[in-house]
This record gives structure tokens, C-alpha cells and sequence, in this order.
């Protein structure tokens, strides 16, 4: 315990992590070691610090805030005020009648928020003045009122309500075509908390936001999608469940766990019956359901995709007997193949983790990644050791026939490019079939 507490009263950047595993360990001390820290670190360090202290309940953590209402920066004074606002301190009271009346914008809005949700009802009037003083100012002034969004819940005047509404749903339209992508974020979190009707202007931006380049504005975005309608709320999550980013794809399956009764049942649907949405989609929904899935679903599952890998596999190898130097379009789906024969593959050894022991996927996966036979001939005896001879036979001969070709027993197949590119414009993939359809344009007699 000594040097957890030396570490954390060096009062830097690290002393944080420190102060979490204190608070964890010894919740009862730990705040008579933080708060003194508090008092001197950085208005950042302390910041976050204070938010550690803020989990212990501990009434003296409230009573060390009260008595320092203007400690460190406004950023500081926010944290501490909304601290003392969801502890329920007696305190906090005079500290939201000051804060409607501060000069920092952030700080009017934190007075808000604790005047509403207090609440504070013969001071309510004024809170709604400050409220729409703020929606009706600056940039900066709108965007901390636009963070009170999720406590238009606690207005009980139906036309107070609706005007608020309003100007939230103006000010949140004009700030999102003018401002860069931190406050798009703010504006998207807050209106992730939003349970009321989605204003069509809000859904506009959400589907803006969904294919926006930066990948913080897409998650957020994610997190709004309830307030789509349902069938293309589905889309939009089935392809955020294939974006690039790991955050964007944890959000798109949070929301699936908020917004699906039984999760696990729509990820077998989505990927056994449907066959929906890329294979990075149905691989990221897949492995947060796996726990849940039954072995005779696995089976299925990893079945059917080492029949697709194996058509893919196919495809492939008639494509790479091409010449197709001078044709674009045949490059690229020759690479997306190549790709989705890797991330189908992914989704048959996710199926078979809990089928085995474990390491033993993430022997076959490195292997795999290698490419250098040794380390390929390693990954198909670890596939050999799953007592599921049916399938792993099978899916071992084509990990053998794709990454060790000089000892495969692959066949050509006798199926034609033109025959082999009709086929992949038949798939459910969009990208893929839209690829397959450009190549086919590239052969004699389909140019238009």
C-alpha cells in the first residue's frame, strides 16, 4: 500500500492509474491520500483524478469540494460541481443558484443540469432562461446547452418542453454542418441519450455522421441509430458491424444489445440462415455472441463457411490463371477475393474456439498469418488436435491448399472466368458482387 500511495502523490499523469488501483483496493483510505493531490496537481491531473475519488461515495470527497468551489480551471469547476449535483449534498444547492449566473458557459449549462435534475422547482424559470440564453449565443455557449440535451426529460411543461426541443434540434443542425468533428461527437452523444422521436433533421445528420471519415463521429453516430427507423437502423448497423474501426464496430454491437432482445439469436440468423452483411460484420457479431451459441449452431456455421471459403478458394485460383495485367477491374476483385477468403476463413476458426482448447486458434491464426509452410504445416496439426474430424479435415486440406500449394491436391477447376464472375454476382456480398459485375464488363461480347 506504501508505494501505491508514493506513486500516487507524485501527483503526474501516472499517479492516476495509481489512484484507481487505490480506490479499488482500499476504498476506505483512499480518499484521505487523493484529495490533497487534488489540491495541488495540474487542472488536468486533478480532473481526473477527482473522477476517481467521485466512485468512493464518501462524504468527505463532497465536503473537500464544497469548500474549494473555485479550485484549479472552469473545466476543473464543471467536474466538481456535476460531482456534488449527482451525490445529492445539500451543498451543491447554493453552488447551482451561483453557476446560472457564471460567466463560463460551461458552468451556466452545469447549473442547469443541476437545477432540472435536483430539482430545484421554484428556480426552474430561470434554468429554462439560461437554457435558451445559451441554445441562442456563441458556438461554445450552444455546444455546452447542447450537452443538457438528454435532461429535457426532466421538464414537465409540455410547451416549455417543445420549445426547447426546437431550439436544441436548430442549434444542433447549424453547428453540425459548421463545426469540425469534436463537436459533432459532443452533439452525437448527447443525442445518443436522447428516447424521444427522432426529428427527421437528426436522422439526416446521423446518416451523414454513419459515413463520415473520421471514425469518433462515425461510433457516435452508431450510438444514435434507435433513433432510426427500424429496418434501416438494421442496415446502417450491419455496416458499421464491417467498418474498419474497432470502436465503430464495439458500438454497432452495443446497440444491437440495446436494441435486440436476444442477440445471439439475431447473430445466428444474420449468419447462418441470412448469410447478411460482410464477413468482417458477421466475424464481429459472431464473436461477442460466442459464448452463447450453441455447439450444434457453431457446426453449422463453420460448415457453411468452409463451403463458401472453398468457392472463394476456387474462384481465386481461375482468376489467378488470368493475364489480367491491363484489367483493373480484375486486379481488384483478384485482391477483395483474396481478402474475403482470409476474413471468411476468420469466421469459421471464431466458430471453432469454443470447441477447443484453448491457444489453440491462435496457434492455427499465426500460423496462418506466416505463410512459411513450417509455421502453416504447425496451424493444420493444431487443427487436427479439435475432435471434430468432419470439419476440421475438410478445412485443413484448404488451409493446405492455399497456403502450401506445392503439397495441396487443389484441381483446377473447369468452370470458366466468365462462369466463375456470374457466380460471384450472385452473392449477397454488395462490394464483392459489385466488383464481379464491373469485371464481367471487362470480357469479350459484355462491353457496352
Amino acid at each position: 500500500m506504501a508505494a501505491i500511495i508514493d506513486a500516487v502523490r507524485r501527483g503526474d499523469e501516472t499517479s492516476v492509474s495509481f489512484a484507481r488501483i487505490l480506490a479499488d483496493a482500499y476504498p476506505q483510505a483512499a480518499a484521505d491520500h487523493i484529495l490533497p493531490v487534488i489540491e495541488r496537481a495540474t487542472p488536468r491531473v486533478a480532473d481526473q483524478l477527482l473522477k476517481v475519488v467521485a466512485t468512493l461515495n464518501d462524504p468527505a470527497v463532497y465536503r473537500f469540494l464544497a469548500g474549494r468551489p473555485d479550485l484549479h480551471d472552469n473545466h476543473f469547476r464543471a467536474t466538481t460541481l456535476k460531482t456534488l449535483i449527482s451525490s445529492g449534498s445539500e451543498d451543491a444547492v447554493a453552488l447551482i443558484l451561483q453557476a446560472l449566473d457564471d460567466p463560463d458557459p460551461r458552468i451556466r449549462a452545469t447549473g442547469v443540469h443541476g437545477a432540472l435534475c435536483w430539482p430545484l422547482t421554484e428556480h426552474q424559470i430561470e434554468a429554462f432562461g439560461t437554457w435558451l440564453a445559451l441554445l441562442n449565443g456563441s458556438e461554445n455557449e450552444q455546444l455546452a446547452a447542447l450537452e443538457l440535451i438528454p435532461d429535457i426529460k426532466h421538464i414537465v411543461t409540455p410547451a416549455t418542453r417543445e420549445t426547447v426541443e426546437q431550439a436544441c434540434l436548430s442549434s444542433s443542425t447549424g453547428l453540425f454542418r459548421t463545426q469540425g468533428s469534436a463537436a459533432k461527437v459532443l452533439i452525437l452523444d448527447a443525442y445518443s441519450q436522447w428516447q424521444g422521436p427522432g426529428a427527421s433533421e437528426i436522422r439526416t445528420l446521423i446518416g451523414e455522421a454513419l459515413e463520415h471519415t473520421d471514425p469518433a463521429v462515425r461510433r457516435a453516430a452508431v450510438g444514435c441509430v434507435h433513433l432510426l427507423p427500424r429496418d434501416p437502423r438494421y442496415d446502417r448497423l450491419e455496416r458499421a458491424l464491417g467498418d474498419g474501426h474497432a470502436r465503430v464496430r464495439n458500438a454497432a454491437v452495443n446497440a444491437l444489445r440495446r436494441d435486440t432482445p436476444d442477440i445471439s439469436r439475431l447473430a445466428l440468423k444474420w449468419t447462418s440462415e441470412d448469410n447478411r452483411g460482410t464477413p468482417r460484420a458477421q466475424n464481429t457479431l459472431l464473436s461477442a455472441v460466442i459464448e452463447t451459441v450453441p455447439q450444434s449452431a457453431l457446426e453449422l456455421i463453420i460448415g457453411n463457411n468452409i463451403e463458401d471459403v472453398r468457392q472463394i478458394h476456387g474462384a481465386l485460383l481461375t482468376l489467378r490463371r488470368q493475364h489480367h495485367d491491363r484489367h483493373t477491374a480484375l486486379r481488384l476483385l483478384q485482391h477483395l477475393l483474396e481478402e474475403r477468403f482470409q476474413q471468411i476463413l476468420d469466421i469459421a476458426l471464431t466458430a471453432m474456439e469454443p470447441l477447443c482448447a484453448r491457444g489453440v486458434i491462435a496457434t492455427i491464426r499465426g500460423g496462418i498469418r506466416t505463410r512459411d509452410d513450417r509455421y502453416v504445416a504447425n496451424a493444420c496439426e493444431a487443427l487436427h488436435s479439435i475432435p471434430h474430424r468432419k470439419l476440421t479435415e475438410p478445412l485443413g486440406q484448404l488451409i493446405q491448399d492455399a497456403f502450401m500449394p506445392a503439397r495441396g491436391t487443389t484441381i483446377p477447376g473447369a468452370e470458366s472466368l466468365e462462369q466463375v464472375l456470374e457466380s460471384l454476382a450472385m452473392r449477397p456480398d454488395a462490394w464483392l458482387r459489385e466488383c464481379a459485375m464491373a469485371a464481367l464488363l471487362t470480357l469479350p461480347g459484355r462491353q457496352q
